[in-house]
């Protein structure tokens, strides 16, 4: 589904939705624009190196409405 909804966003906008150099700029964009997971969302987070390791933030996220 992600997928999908992915190519779907960037025919409408007729460009990348996320454009980032590295795996981690991505999630940061992709994590400020639709917030970041949660456990729940996301079972197995917690335990995820780079999540552990403080790399990445929760943040609430702003919608893609905005993007």
């Amino acid at each position: 589904m992600w997928s999908i909804g992915y190519i779907f966003g960037e025919m409408v906008c007729r460009d990348q939705l996320f454009k980032a150099a590295n795996e981690e700029a991505l999630a940061e964009k992709i994590f400020y624009i639709l917030g970041s997971p949660t456990e729940e969302t996301y079972p197995g987070l917690e335990d995820l190196p780079l999540w552990k390791s403080g790399t990445y933030q929760y943040r609430e996220g702003k919608g893609l409405r905005d993007r």
